[in-house]
């Protein structure tokens, strides 16, 4: 089963979110693939870090942006969201 359009990349994060977003931006976390009925985005959603660091991205930004993509997809068609969550 061939997908119809490929997305890498979280097309609602962007380096205006801060130095984090720009280098998670670069760690390449997301693939979007699309099908006839559907969405398949496979995420490694960021952790926060042994000392916490990234935490307040994580809920902050990339929570939100998560968010607002899959929602944008979810309007269009069903989405299925698998990955490394890091719940």
């Amino acid at each position: 089963l061939e997908p119809i359009g490929v997305t890498y990349g979280l097309p609602t994060l962007t380096e205006e979110d801060g130095p984090v977003a720009k280098e998670v931006m670069a760690e390449g976390r997301t693939i979007t693939l699309e099908y006839d009925g559907f969405y398949v985005v496979s995420t490694y959603v960021p952790n926060s870090g042994e000392k916490l660091q990234r935490l307040s991205f994580r809920t902050e930004v990339w929570d939100a942006k998560v968010l607002e993509y899959l929602s944008q997809l979810q309007a269009k068609k069903p989405v299925v969201w698998t990955g490394d969550l890091n719940v």
